[in-house]
């Protein structure tokens, strides 16, 4: 083989090892630049879930000061309720958001703390219906704040949970 066709051929197998090279360069950067993008989407989904709960149970920690008041304040906690309901309406919109970006293990867990407030929201008013019935409030004194303890203990292992799922 002459010298001149040597390195047409060497230069050739140069020219194809790079692109090859490269294309393998490329595809793995892709991968790397998508599963940034992914975990991105994961993470702000799981805060925008954990700081409109965290909103909530400030709404809810209000509505019960009023509910706990011995004044008569039935329209202002009817209003609050309301805004509560709201409020819910938006963290299940998130919810839905968490289960559709994340693992089951933090997607679960986002269901099972949506559907506490949900339970939170029933107990807050039977309470204010009660009250304004002028029957006992006990039971639903009572259930607020097993509610309230369970809401914490959860969002608690949710953060935990997203936060390993993110790494």
């Amino acid at each position: 083989m002459d010298q001149g066709l040597a390195a047409v051929l060497g230069a050739a197998v140069g020219v194809l090892g790079s692109t090859l090279a490269s294309a393998l360069a490329g595809r793995q950067q892709e991968r790397s630049q998508r599963e940034h993008w992914r975990r991105q989407r994961r993470r702000d989904a799981y805060a925008a879930f954990m700081d409109h709960g965290m909103r909530m149970v400030h709404s809810v920690t209000d509505l019960h000061s009023l509910l706990s008041s011995p004044e008569e304040n039935s329209e202002e906690a009817a209003v609050r309720l309301g805004d509560l309901r709201t409020r819910k309406d938006e963290l299940d919109r998130l919810t839905v958001l968490v289960i559709l970006e994340g693992p089951s293990e933090v997607s679960d867990l986002a269901d099972v703390v949506a559907a506490d407030f949900t339970e939170l929201r029933n107990c807050l008013t039977g309470w204010l219906e009660c009250r304004q019935l002028g029957m006992s409030t006990e039971l639903h004194r009572e259930t607020y704040q097993e509610i309230i303890d369970r809401i914490d203990s959860r969002s608690d292992e949710f953060m935990n949970k997203a936060r390993l799922s993110l790494n």
